[in-house]
Formats: structure tokens, C-alpha cells, sequence
């Protein structure tokens, strides 16, 4: 069985560290051996979790080369690479294109994390870089919701609803919640999340 490479997208500051917390505790991560691979020291440190293995890497060219490695002498059932939303998005393409990776791993997907505060100005004025992590994420969680006006919020539900019709959207109050809502969402319990799956991967096969 195929190992399961996930990406958590997302510019610096946006809770990307904050998520991956949560969502190792989480069901879907329940029991699992996890490689967590970090692009990006932020200021939130990721737990390191028995079973779980956390490494940094200073440059992108070297993630394929790290990915071969760690499996190559260790089993896991999952990877999750910290993404920097700077970067292109057709890396990511090229990893999970390349044949001595796709021998070990299935491409599972990714989550988008965005500040609520940043994310009117970043679509509009640098969406060639954000939106193709919007369209291709599988869930999308914009935190720092309390920080904004009603109207804002709404404004950034519309803008992500018209580039990713799909995929379902989580919004979070403050990122002290962060926490506590993706432990208790059903996207992030492990039945409930595949059923989740299965509904979203049948809308986008009928489009």
C-alpha cells in the first residue's frame, strides 16, 4: 500500500504549524506513522509525537531527494510537507510525477491555511501565487475570522467559493481556536471524513 503525501499550503504566519498540530492529534492521523517534512521555520514548533518524525529543510530541491530517503529506510503511513505559498505550485507536480517517488507515495491531497486579515489583498493582488493552492486544495481553513468585519468575511467566502467550488471551507474565529474546531469538525474524523471525501470526489466527477 502506497504511502499518502499531503501538503498544507499557506504564506508564513497563516497557521500552517498551528494546523499540522491539530491535525496530527486529530482522527484522521489516529495510530498513524507520520513524516512531517518543514520548508519553513515559523515560531510555532511542531510536536513531536511518538511514531511521528519532524524534519527541516532549508531549500525545495531537496524534498524529492529527502522523501527517497526516509522511505527508503523507514515505513510510514503518511507525509505531510509544510508548503511555503511563495513557492510554485508546479514543484509539487513534478515531485509527484517523478517516478522514483510515485513508487512509494499517493499524492492525498492538500489543505489551504489563510489569515483572514491578508487574504482580499493577496487574491486580488497576487493571485497568479495563491489561487492555484486555493483550486487545489481538498479543504480550506481561514482563521482570524473575529479580526474582520462580517462584510470582509463575507467578501472572502465569495472570492474562495468562485475559484474553488468544491471543496469545503472552515472558517475559525482566532487562531487559539484552531485547535479545538479541527478536532471537532467532521472533515477531520476519520469515518466522517471519508464519507466527506467520497460526496466531494462525486460532485467534481459529475461537473
Amino acid at each position: 500500500m502506497k504511502i499518502k503525501l499531503e501538503f498544507v499550503f499557506g504564506f508564513l504566519g497563516s497557521g500552517k504549524s498551528n494546523f499540522i498540530n491539530s491535525y496530527l492529534e486529530s482522527g484522521i492521523c489516529e495510530d498513524e506513522k507520520i513524516l512531517i517534512i518543514l520548508l519553513e521555520k515559523g515560531n510555532t514548533i511542531i510536536k513531536e509525537i511518538s511514531n511521528n518524525k519532524v524534519i527541516y529543510i532549508e531549500d525545495i530541491k531537496y524534498l524529492k531527494e529527502i522523501i527517497i530517503r526516509e522511505l527508503g529506510t523507514s515505513t510510514f503511513d503518511r507525509i505531510i510537507v509544510e508548503y511555503n505559498g511563495t513557492l510554485s505550485v508546479d514543484i509539487i507536480s513534478d515531485i509527484c510525477n517523478d517516478k522514483s517517488v510515485k513508487k512509494y507515495i499517493e499524492f492525498y491531497g492538500g489543505y489551504f491555511i489563510g489569515d483572514a486579515k491578508d487574504m482580499i489583498v493577496y487574491i486580488k493582488n497576487i493571485g497568479e501565487i495563491i489561487i492555484p493552492f486555493i483550486q487545489g486544495s481538498k479543504i480550506l481553513i481561514i482563521n482570524n475570522m473575529e479580526l474582520i468585519s462580517k462584510e470582509k468575511g463575507d467578501e472572502i467566502i465569495n472570492l474562495i467559493k468562485e475559484i474553488n467550488t468544491n471543496s469545503p471551507i472552515i472558517t475559525i474565529p482566532s487562531i487559539s481556536d484552531m485547535d479545538t474546531m479541527i478536532k471537532n469538525s467532521k472533515y477531520f474524523k476519520r469515518n466522517l471524513f471519508f464519507e466527506s471525501l467520497k460526496s466531494l470526489f462525486k460532485v467534481k466527477l459529475n461537473d
